[in-house]
């Protein structure tokens, strides 16, 4: 069994309760944002999200669908070396990145 280990806590942003997000799209920006207020790029795959949120990649690839049509992250494709070899790798940005008003969330 995999186990992922991101960190021990997520900071939410409380201001995402007053939006029309659902519960994983508030956990996945909140996730998205811990790596910006850490100046790191977040470049999980769909399978690695759908993994340690327990969904499919479908949903995963869904939900992030909707939080870019939304306007809350833009997602870039970008080609990096590893080894000499090229490999496309996909991150994902916030596009708007408020971080105060946060409460801490533990899983």
């Amino acid at each position: 069994m995999e186990k992922w280990i991101i960190m021990s806590y997520i900071k939410v942003n409380t201001e995402f309760f007053n939006t029309n997000l659902n519960p994983l799209e508030i956990l996945l920006l909140s996730l998205i944002e811990s790596y910006a207020r850490d100046n790191k790029e977040f470049y999980h795959t769909n399978e690695q999200l759908a993994k340690m949120f327990h969904v499919s990649k479908t949903y995963i690839k869904s939900t992030l669908d909707n939080l870019e049509a939304k306007n809350y992250i833009k997602r870039n494709t970008k080609t990096i070396s590893h080894g000499g070899k090229a490999n496309k790798q996909r991150t994902i940005e916030l596009v708007h990145l408020k971080p105060e008003n946060q409460f801490e969330f533990s899983f």
